[in-house]
Parts: C-alpha cells; sequence; structure tokens
C-alpha cells in the first residue's frame, strides 16, 4: 500500500483504451495493490478510471453523503439552499 499524500489528479498514471487492453493485468494489479488510480483515456479525453476497491466504497460513501446533505439543505432551506464551499467542490468534481 502506498505512503503519504495522494498524486494530484493531473500526475496520475494514463493508459488509452488501446494500452489498456494489452496491459489490464498490470492496471488491475496497480488500483489493487494501492498504488494510484489509471486514468483511462479514448481519442484524447479521459473517459474513465481504475479504481481500488476499497476507493471504490469511499466514492460511493461520499456520494451517499453528499445526497442526504442535499436533500437535509433542501428541507430546511427549499427556497434557498445554500452549499458550504466543501459541498460545492466536491460535486463538481463528483458531478
Amino acid at each position: 500500500m502506498k505512503n503519504g499524500p495522494p498524486t494530484p489528479i493531473n500526475e496520475l498514471v494514463v493508459f488509452t483504451t488501446e494500452e489498456l487492453r494489452r496491459r489490464l493485468s498490470h492496471v488491475i494489479n496497480r488500483a489493487a495493490y494501492g498504488e494510484d488510480p489509471v486514468i483511462v483515456t479514448r481519442r484524447g479525453h479521459r473517459i474513465a478510471a481504475v479504481v481500488s476497491f476499497l476507493d471504490l466504497v469511499l466514492l460511493c460513501r461520499i456520494k451517499m453523503y453528499r445526497e442526504q446533505y442535499r436533500k437535509e439543505q433542501l428541507e430546511r432551506e427549499p427556497s434557498n439552499a445554500k452549499h458550504s464551499a466543501w459541498a460545492t467542490d466536491l460535486g463538481v468534481l463528483l458531478g
């Protein structure tokens, strides 16, 4: 497992879909054993990422908490739901 701070997204390893087909087992092992995620591109556009299962669980929990937060905000202030700065930034990242 990798120690230290996470790698910024613009510094992650990138594979094209063609490279991914050739090196799939290598990419899966990177994700499974705690290295950084791998970005997958097609025609120069980022289309997917390969992450560890634990990272996927974390992302799902973040999404669940984000939805819960939005629901609570709407219940408190239905006409003017305001997001904190971190929730807005997280929403931009997660869609």
